[in-house]
């Protein structure tokens, strides 16, 4: 099934340095707020500075406490939830994680609230704090759980464009390289010099040649923005190019096909087949009795395998080739191109990829 894979940024949700600083002093300021007000409404007379920070202090240890619990649970719940699209599920998403932060707000504060009235009994009775501090957490978790929401929607949406402007780049690279790869200057070199040889000898033949030529040429600029041909398309090009190929090795090259006609219709990216091939040419000796290259298609699969018969080479090859195909087939698919050597044979096995 072909398919145009799209960015996935969604990210882990974590304490970071600069969370646990936003706590803090987002605590802090709060504490310090309900403390004056307390104390300039008559509800809690201060004597004092000294009495101030005391209540500042034990105010801001117990509540960053009960919001790093809460926003631990938080994280948890949106990364648990991150399967739930709010595209294609909004209210199930909504729903789940509207409930999940009251419960979760409700939960952290009676812990908080009953370990406070442990250590300093509350004069209204537990239970009284319990559900008057846990309505003001679920308030507070319920925005705090928005914030966060907002805050990684902001950041999944910056990746998510710095990744396709990344995708894109990639993209035009990998079409600059294939073209490249085609007006390989060696192979028209070679190509030129066996016409000149032809067009005295056999001009017939010479003609075939600049046809198939020319077929090779038109082809590259013809698809070269698809994403995907049909396997027909790519087993046209490759004939041209062996033509090409055969006219300048003779009977030393050779090629066989055993295509199941089911898969003409099947697609695979662009000059995949003609990167194999080339590759097998480029890299191997081309000798009598005859170098065989077999393309094979069955079974969503197409096989090409040649004979190993490595040349001595004086630079090491870069396998920019390979990269790049392996790099367009993850592009549109999940499937993987496989290179491979078996019994003296190399063989290379590209998956077809069915229309959706």
């Amino acid at each position: 099934m072909i398919k145009k894979k799209t960015p996935s940024p969604q990210s882990t949700l974590r304490f970071t340095s600069g969370v646990w600083l936003i706590v803090f002093i987002a605590n802090l300021i709060v504490q310090s707020c309900i403390i004056g007000y307390n104390h300039y409404s008559g509800y809690v007379s201060l004597s004092g500075m000294s009495e101030f920070i005391v209540r500042l202090a034990i105010g801001t240890f117990f509540s960053v406490l009960m919001t790093i619990c809460m926003l631990w649970f938080n994280f948890l719940l949106i990364n648990r939830l991150s399967t739930i699209s709010w595209l294609h599920l909004p209210i199930l998403r909504l729903s789940t994680e509207f409930a999940g932060s009251m419960l979760i707000g409700f939960f952290a504060s009676t812990l908080i609230t009953v370990a406070i009235h442990f250590i300093s009994p509350y004069n209204q009775g537990l239970w009284h704090n319990i559900l008057n501090n846990g309505l003001i957490a679920i308030i507070a978790n319920i925005l705090i759980i928005s914030i966060i929401e907002a805050v990684q929607f902001f950041n999944n949406e910056k990746k998510a464009t710095h990744l396709a402007d990344k995708l894109e780049r990639e993209n035009l690279q990998m079409k600059f390289d294939s073209i490249k790869n085609q007006i390989n200057p060696h192979f028209l070199f070679n190509s030129l010099n066996v016409l000149t040889v032809l067009i005295d000898t056999n001009p017939d033949r010479a003609k075939q040649c600049v046809d198939q030529l020319a077929a090779l040429y038109r082809y590259v600029l013809e698809t070269i923005e698809q994403p995907v041909v049909t396997l027909e398309q790519e087993l046209k090009l490759i004939k041209s190019y062996l033509f090409l190929q055969q006219t300048r090795y003779g009977q030393q090259l050779k090629a066989e096909y055993a295509i199941d006609p089911n898969s003409l219709h099947l697609y695979l990216p662009p000059l995949s087949l003609q990167l194999v091939v080339e590759n097998a040419i480029k890299h191997n000796i081309i000798s009598e009795p005859g170098f065989t290259i077999q393309i094979k298609a069955k079974d969503q699969f197409v096989f090409i395998t040649n004979p190993y018969q490595p040349k001595i080479q004086e630079y090491k090859s870069t396998g920019i080739g390979q990269k790049n195909l392996f790099r367009r087939y993850e592009l549109i698919c999940d499937k993987t191109p496989v290179f491979e050597l078996r019994d003296n044979e190399y063989w290379v096995i590209l998956p077809l990829l069915e229309a959706e």
